[in-house]
């Protein structure tokens, strides 16, 4: 394949790819809800009005191979960087390139040619993509400077073939001890729903728990923002029909106390977004909804419950694997990739001085 067959284009249907055949490359790599092209239309009618769309599509015989889905953002310190669409809600970003390498370095070969950028700062791609190796290849062949840096962690309970373990978190006395009291003063009931019809009935009591609940800590709650509100909207109308939007409700005598938007993607259910009624948290409701979950996973016999990007305390408690996500920083000026290694150098040295006269 040859730096001919990749150019860049400005919109989702210049790239040559309908629904199902963005789809068919999304579950390749990384293998999740946030590369298909329902969440990429989502969010990009919701929040692209502050980028500009720059799509490195790759072909070979007239059938697009690869996309890049990335946008630009103009910025005053750091000029003009690209990240993927996505940025900032999807928890795993990736190319869409069916682990080619050919076609990765293709699109990085375009991505020079092409030139109206500064920093191609990629987050959020999982550290066991294909991806990096890829990217780091295509920098070395065309002379870009690279860099990867951890991101976030990933906790995951992994059940195929580790279901005695699974079981053994579902059975936890912390999770059934909530479980038995809500079932002890009430009529304690679980839906999973995924048509939209039935979850645009629950939207709005999930927003407004999921307010209530972050009220007055220091992480207010993202559905203060219309915005936000209007992508999860938006994003459930356009995943009707596909199965994938899974919308959890636990009900305690027909009044929801707990409620997740999450995803059930391809063998793998996605613990996305949860909400709880904050008038219940004496009996952590919460922990209610994370068995569930469990018991979801198992009964439907997916390989994994993914928790994705975050370290809370009370993940690593019901998981069993820590994966990892990257950011990839690419960097036109050789200048300015000196400069910001050498900054990060500096910091990691105040870093560790820091650490080794902190007070044991």
């Amino acid at each position: 394949m040859n730096v001919a067959d990749a150019s860049v284009v400005t919109s989702f249907e210049a790239t040559g790819l309908d629904e199902g055949r963005w789809n068919s490359l999304a579950a390749i790599g990384s293998n999740s809800v946030f590369q298909t092209y329902q969440w990429h239309r989502s969010w990009w009618s919701t929040y692209g009005q502050a980028y500009e769309p720059l799509f490195v599509t790759v072909s070979n015989g007239g059938s697009t191979d690869g996309v890049a889905p990335l946008m630009t953002e103009r910025t005053s310190t750091r000029g003009k960087v690209v990240r993927f669409i996505g940025d900032g809600r999807s928890d795993y970003c990736d190319l869409l390139a069916g682990n080619n390498g050919s076609v990765v370095t293709a699109m990085v070969r375009a991505l020079k040619d092409y030139g109206r950028w500064d920093i191609l700062d990629l987050g959020n791609i999982p550290s066991e993509s294909g991806t990096v190796d890829m990217l780091k290849a295509a920098c070395a062949s065309t002379g870009l400077r690279m860099m990867v840096h951890d991101h976030y962690v990933c906790p995951t309970l992994v059940i195929r073939g580790h279901q005695q373990t699974a079981l053994k978190m579902l059975n936890k006395p912390s999770l059934r001890r909530r479980q038995n009291y809500f079932e002890r003063i009430g009529k304690l009931s679980f839906r999973d729903l995924t048509k939209r019809a039935e979850i645009d009935v629950y939207l709005e009591t999930f927003f407004n728990q999921h307010v209530a609940r972050w009220t007055g800590t220091n992480n207010p709650s993202l559905f203060h923002d219309a915005a936000n509100r209007s992508f999860y909207r938006d994003l459930a109308s356009r995943l009707d029909g596909t199965q994938w939007l899974l919308f959890s409700v636990v009900d305690l005598d027909g009044v929801p106390i707990a409620l997740h938007y999450g995803f059930d993607y391809r063998d793998t259910l996605t613990f996305y977004k949860p909400s709880f009624d904050p008038a219940f948290s004496w009996g952590s409701p919460g922990l209610v909804l994370v068995r569930h979950l469990i018991k979801r996973a198992i009964d439907e016999g997916r390989r994994e419950l993914d928790f994705t990007i975050g370290d809370e305390e009370f993940k690593r408690r019901f998981t069993n694997t820590v994966r990892k996500t990257v950011n990839v920083q690419v960097y036109r000026d050789p200048a300015r990739y000196m400069f910001e290694r050498s900054r990060r150098g500096v910091m990691a040295a105040v870093r560790r001085a820091a650490a080794r006269v902190m007070p044991q």
